[in-house]
């Protein structure tokens, strides 16, 4: 739950309580909520499900209305707004020997909760449950839910790993058949395994009992495993658990909705008063937001504190607070000077003391800790600033001069900034009753470019850091607060749409969640260029992502399919282009011609406004001809040879217009000649200028020859006989090394013809050397001139 999600469904009012529940490990929850609008329950258990970024894709509506306390009231599916309730087992591993041990794998992660299972190993992770009957079976099935983190050391063809489930019995060790399913990273997985199951050795026609065979005295082990070699499967002792056919319940009363986990907890709360929500209200300022209240009885149902603990105070963690925390209420309240009021409850008057002491600690080594930490956090924001300017071809569009201050000021900014919140809290313990208040510093509200900028880029350092811990949801809002903090700052709208494009994206597993990540990132750059229309930098950017990070990846024909298929995402493009014009031969709107409309759109509106980008003018004017020349090879890799060679002339065209523009290369006007004739002004530049233009007259070049040589009778030759070449080469080693060796010979004949521009392009063809090379048979003679030719692509090096 996060504020973010509240504001989405149109939360005014929330209390939540919290007590022990009925057997180990488990926790009675009870919501109370006021609404901005009148409750339609369907509506908002629907915005709820949707407000969630990390989530299934199914949603179960289904609600039973019945009476409670008298009251009408509804049944709806268990994890609807609250934290599902799930029967959790006890974790162990075993090594890549089959050997028992506490911990998984280590992959090199720094990661206290999860172990990892290797795959073609012993390696295994072993889950064993407690207290597991028939009751837990649903329509003869045991419930079991997954949420597994996929770890990879190389890409891989497949787009899920398979992983294995098995059932021991604890005590005989009989073992059945494992369950397959496809694997998926942070996402749970709901996996019905059948009464009936299969032994392990597959012998005879015997069937097993799962709840007969397999468990003895309420007990039952679970075995995890994984079969592919250099992949590897994250657990945690809560991600896999058996999913008990319970409910939730809700009371429904204009503006008001109450939900509960159990009938009794969601009668006691609408007994309490005539009112439903007046529990919440006792606890609620008139002008208060938000209202959690948390109520532990018993010690053994503290198992939930470390975690709500750390959203209070992340610092704190000693004893008191894990072993002696009777309550807690925080209030927060955006009216009031006192910004945040937690009262907090210890069973003895020294506990309160301790705690107190303890939070004083905290607060003391924040103030030494700010300045390092901080230093480090905004360089990592600057580092990775210019691992994007370096993507984007030179420096500027991460950080604009005129948007940011120099890094020392950004700094001592800061930590001013923080001191001032730390000023601005106050510990007070009366009895077993700990009081903190956080008082918003004045300035808050009042703050210049320079310290909106500081807290923006402190806002992304902690949203990479929730990234890390695989907390999307609360990294999404940090960089949302960073983007409206200063909404009209290109970088924080590029460092924002990029992360969750390109690094999100690639956390997920299987290609429709992953482009789901991929659009949400193209939907924060729309969502800058909407709020600054005339950004020019923003709308080059979104071209880019949209034509290289869907066209260019290793999913890219999924990217592409899925693409075309976003009419969502489409509809929000045409308000900057016409998608009608930008469909392919086949019907479907084509990542590649929207991007180079985009790109087009950005050229246009820079020359009519006038304006100067932060991207580097080469890469700026540049990006037409090269969307153009991506659609061209996907035409081409299709084997759609007349479109694209079309495609390759107008990608052509596009080259030779860019070659007549003239622009400010940091020493004077230029234009793309190559090789570059040097002036006095190149001379005299800086060895870094000069460096940079050489690079960008080299991949015009480069281009230019690209576009012309695809043209050629030749060149397309070598695609077909690759393309047949590749289809083959799995079944018909033979016939393949041949077509590869053909497609050699006219790459000899190419270079004959024109030799300065296909040595430009040698090193587009070192795969095809590396397949024709894996198929060699070792005693078959290589034509000389193949020889040659497969020496100087080994040599060649990307410019």
């Amino acid at each position: 739950m996060t504020l973010g999600r509240l504001k989405q469904v149109g939360v005014e009012e929330l209390a939540v309580f919290c007590g022990p529940g009925q057997g180990k490990d488990q926790l009675e929850w009870g919501v109370a909520v006021r609404l901005s609008q009148p409750v339609d329950l369907k509506a908002v258990m629907q915005k709820w499900h949707d407000s969630e970024m990390v989530g299934p894709d199914a949603f179960d509506s289904e609600v039973r209305e019945l009476r409670i306390a008298d009251k009408p009231c509804f049944q709806i599916p268990n994890g609807t707004f609250l934290s599902p309730r799930r029967k959790y087992g006890h974790l162990r591993f075993t090594s890549r020997d089959g050997e028992p041990r506490t911990e998984g794998i280590n992959v090199g992660r720094i990661d206290e909760y999860r172990g990892y299972v290797e795959g073609d190993t012993k390696s295994s992770a072993i889950f064993t449950f407690d207290q597991v009957s028939e009751d837990d079976l649903m329509d003869g099935c045991l419930p079991l839910d997954c949420c597994l983190d996929v770890f990879r050391t190389y890409r891989g063809r497949l787009e899920f790993l398979p992983a294995y489930i098995a059932f021991r019995n604890p005590e005989s060790g009989l073992t059945s058949k494992p369950w397959t399913f496809d694997a998926q990273s942070f996402i749970h997985q709901r996996i019905d395994i059948p009464r009936t199951l299969e032994p392990a050795d597959g012998e005879g026609e015997k069937k097993l009992d799962l709840i007969d065979d397999f468990v003895v005295n309420g007990r039952l082990e679970v075995v995890l495993t994984q079969s592919i070699e250099g992949m590897y499967l994250g657990v945690g002792e809560r991600e896999i658990s058996i999913c008990p056919e319970v409910f939730e319940y809700a009371y429904v009363s204009g503006q008001e909705l109450v939900v509960a986990t159990s009938e009794k907890t969601l009668a006691e709360m609408l007994e309490a008063s005539r009112e439903p929500v007046a529990l919440a209200r006792q606890l609620v300022q008139p002008t208060a937001d938000l209202v959690v209240a948390v109520n532990v009885e018993e010690k053994a149902q503290r198992i939930d504190w470390p975690n709500a603990l750390e959203t209070l105070l992340p610092a704190v963690k000693g004893k008191a607070w894990k072993k002696s925390l009777a309550s807690l209420v925080a209030r927060f309240n955006a009216g009031a000077s006192s910004t945040i009021h937690a009262e907090v409850q210890f069973d003895r008057d020294e506990d309160s003391i301790m705690a107190a002491q303890e939070v004083d600690g905290a607060i003391q080594t924040a103030r030494e800790k700010a300045k390092p930490l901080l230093y480090v956090g905004l360089n990592r924001v600057d580092q990775i600033g210019r691992i994007l300017a370096i993507k984007f071809g030179g420096p500027g569009i991460t950080a604009p001069p005129e948007d940011g201050p120099k890094a020392i000021e950004q700094l001592t900014t800061a930590v001013s900034i923080v001191e001032k919140a730390l000023n601005g809290i106050s510990v007070q313990h009366s009895g077993n009753v700990l009081t903190i208040d956080l008082r918003e510093p004045k300035r808050f509200g009042n703050l210049s470019e320079v310290e909106k900028l500081a807290i923006a880029h402190l806002e992304m350092h902690q949203g990479d850091e929730l990234e890390t811990y695989e907390r999307f949801q609360q990294c999404l809002e940090k960089y949302e607060k960073a983007t409206q903090c200063l909404p009209h700052v290109t970088h924080l709208w590029v460092r924002r749409g990029w992360h969750i494009a390109y690094n999100i994206s690639r956390q997920f597993c299987g290609n429709q969640q992953r482009f789901t990540w991929v659009g949400r990132g193209i939907d924060v750059l729309l969502d800058g260029l909407q709020q600054n229309p005339d950004d020019v930098n923003l709308m080059w950017v979104s071209a880019y992502v949209v034509g290289t990070k869907i066209g260019d990846s290793d999913e890219k024909e999924a990217y592409r399919r899925l693409f075309s298929e976003d009419e969502s995402l489409q509809k929000r493009l045409a308000h900057w282009i016409d998608i009608a014009r930008r469909q392919s031969d086949s019907p479907h709107v084509d990542n590649w011609l929207v991007a180079k409309a985009l790109a087009d759109e950005a050229i246009t509106r820079q020359a009519a406004l006038k304006i100067e980008p932060y991207v580097p003018l080469f890469r700026f004017y540049y990006l037409p001809a090269q969307m153009q020349a991506g659609y061209a090879e996907t035409l081409s890799n299709s084997g759609k040879w007349k479109e694209a060679r079309t495609a390759w002339q107008t990608a052509e065209k596009l080259c030779d217009e860019l070659g007549k523009r003239s622009f400010d290369a940091g020493f004077g006007k230029v234009t793309l000649d190559y090789p570059f004739n040097p002036n006095v002004n190149y001379r005299l530049a800086s060895p870094n200028l000069r460096n940079q233009f050489e690079r960008q007259c080299q991949q015009y070049a480069i281009l230019v020859a690209r576009c012309q040589l695809e043209q050629t009778e030749e060149f397309e030759t070598i695609r077909k006989l690759v393309f047949q070449a590749d289809k083959i080469r799995g079944t018909q080693a033979s016939k393949a090394r041949e077509l590869y060796g053909q497609a050699f010979q006219s790459l000899a004949k190419a270079q004959e013809l024109y030799p300065e521009e296909v040595t430009l392009l040698l090193f587009e063809f070192k795969l095809m050397k590396k397949h024709y090379v894996e198929l060699a048979s070792g005693d078959e003679e290589v034509d000389d001139s193949v020889a040659e030719l497969i020496e100087a692509i080994e040599n060649a090096v990307w410019p």
